[in-house]
């Protein structure tokens, strides 16, 4: 029992651990992108639009506006874990801007503008 007691007790503290990074990473405190610049805001995706008579839902696709706040959070060391979790997308699409991401240069690409709304 006493063994088996130690081996619980390690377990929690390795989960403790990890719940602890993972908390860390999610966190975008101080990053500046809060706000009208937060990883969910609706800009950052495209919308339903009206094609002739026809309504086209939105299918989920980032804007270039999007894009350049998934880039942003790779900017500042967000794993792609996180920014899947913080953008709303799935792991392989996250993983497939990480690839974009490297493509344009990593971290001395040229960051493009991104339009600011009020967020009154």
């Amino acid at each position: 029992m006493k063994r088996l007691h130690r081996i619980i007790i390690t377990q929690i503290e390795k989960e403790k651990s990890r719940i602890n990074t993972l908390s860390a990473e999610l966190d975008l405190n101080g990053t500046g992108l809060t706000g009208d610049l937060d990883p969910r805001h609706p800009t950052n995706r495209r919308s339903g639009r009206l094609h002739g008579d026809d309504y086209i839902p939105s299918n989920g696709h980032l804007t270039k506006r999007g894009v350049e706040i998934c880039f942003r959070l790779y900017d500042i060391g967000k794993s792609p874990l996180a920014v899947a979790y913080l953008m709303g997308i799935t792991l392989r699409a996250a993983k497939g801007r990480y690839k974009g991401w490297l493509k344009a240069g990593g971290l001395g690409r040229i960051k493009a503008e991104v339009q600011r709304y009020n967020s009154e």
